[in-house]
């Protein structure tokens, strides 16, 4: 993934309509709602309930113009329960495969909360707020979401809750160095982990880029010991735990003590691989990305993958690049990419698909992507 900006500026306050009868800090939030306004980019109005169940919508919006103690309403809510942190989250069953994951690290000014409305990302089911950071604290879109109230995160966590999304967090990122700067990885799995719970997050997506120590073999042991720490305090089936791994780190000729020891060790405690088949020079075709990777980084395409590592089909998501410049390669048109899924479609895998990142991934080039390859 690319680099956290570090600087962030918060994005103006709401405006507030004084006829409508909700928490007066988000009254311009229930506008679209009640018939008072057209949707707006930071509104975040309720003006296509149709996408959630009425009951959950009628529930929500009830619960959140009212009071902020929404335990028991919510336990009730079709689809939607509560994590121990308190806060709403979708049933595990709206992440079951296929999977479509959408990192955002790109600052969008009028985007306040560090991640789109629902209705912005339809046909997603994961958003990743890109970054947590050890060298650089906490950065960019996480840092957004994290510096709102818990009153306003509980209310943005129950829209996606009622639309089956899961509103996750990213770690570490290309230029943070978590391992390099002595971080104790139990330590660090508890850090984390406080971190997902104070602010009403699903979980955590470890995406660790120390390509020098991994490459010397140095990051397998740090990287178990991580998720173990981070399972233990993050128990399944209530929060997700994912990895996303460059693909060419799963060849056992080249990387000995890579992520196939890493499955092997604590596989069954990570919900699926983000993997990045992109930056590599490699997995441009089809045939290279779902079949034979070829001279560069062998036995790392999807079904090799599976094959060799050990890794179950539907624990693979296939990574890629939104548009061309937001990768040095690995992009590949919607339709082009569709159509290779479909042949993995048609082969027994249906794990989904992750681009790196929004804006530039939207519903649109997703359902093109989907149709041609038979995902839904």
């Amino acid at each position: 993934m690319r680099t956290p900006s570090i600087a962030i500026t918060v994005a103006g306050a709401i405006a507030i309509t004084p006829s409508v009868l909700a928490i007066p800090h988000q009254q311009s939030l229930y506008n679209g709602y009640n018939g008072l306004s057209t949707p707006a980019a930071e509104f975040y109005d309720d003006s296509i309930p149709a996408r959630v169940t009425s009951t959950v919508w009628s529930t929500l919006t009830s619960l959140f113009g009212q009071s902020h103690s929404p335990v028991q309403v919510i336990k009730n809510a079709p689809g939607v329960k509560l994590l121990d942190s308190g806060f709403p989250t979708a049933d595990i069953d709206s992440v079951a495969a296929p999977r479509f994951v959408l990192y955002g690290d790109q600052d969008v000014a009028e985007q306040s909360y560090g991640a789109p409305p629902y209705w912005n990302i339809t046909g997603f089911n994961v958003f990743n707020l890109a970054f947590w950071t050890v060298k650089f604290g906490v950065a960019d879109n996480a840092q957004k979401f994290a510096a709102k109230s818990d009153a306003d995160k509980k209310w943005f966590k129950s829209r996606y809750a009622g639309a089956g999304m899961k509103l996750m967090v990213s770690v570490f990122g290309a230029t943070d160095t978590p391992q390099s700067l002595g971080k104790n990885a139990t330590a660090l799995g508890k850090t984390i982990a406080a971190f997902v719970k104070k602010n009403g997050l699903d979980g955590v997506d470890v995406d660790y880029e120390e390509m020098d120590l991994f490459g010397a073999g140095k990051s397998t042991p740090w990287l178990i010991e991580l998720t173990r720490s981070l399972r233990k305090e993050l128990p399944s089936p209530d929060y997700i735990i994912t990895h996303a791994p460059v693909a060419p780190w799963f060849n056992t000729q080249m990387y000995p003590n890579g992520y196939t020891t890493i499955h092997q060790q604590v596989g069954d405690l990570i919900d699926w691989y983000n993997v990045q088949f992109y930056n590599q020079e490699n997995y441009n075709t089809c045939d290279e990305l779902i079949w034979n990777s070829g001279n560069n980084f062998p036995l790392t395409s999807l079904f090799e993958i599976n094959k060799y590592s050990g890794v179950p089909l539907d624990k693979l998501v296939v990574g890629k690049p939104a548009w061309e410049n937001d990768a040095d390669d690995g992009f590949m048109r919607p339709s082009v990419e569709g159509a290779c899924l479909k042949i993995a479609v048609q082969n027994g895998w249906k794990g989904g698909a992750m681009f790196w990142e929004y804006p530039h991934m939207t519903p649109h080039r997703l359902s093109v992507i989907t149709d041609a390859a038979g995902l839904s």
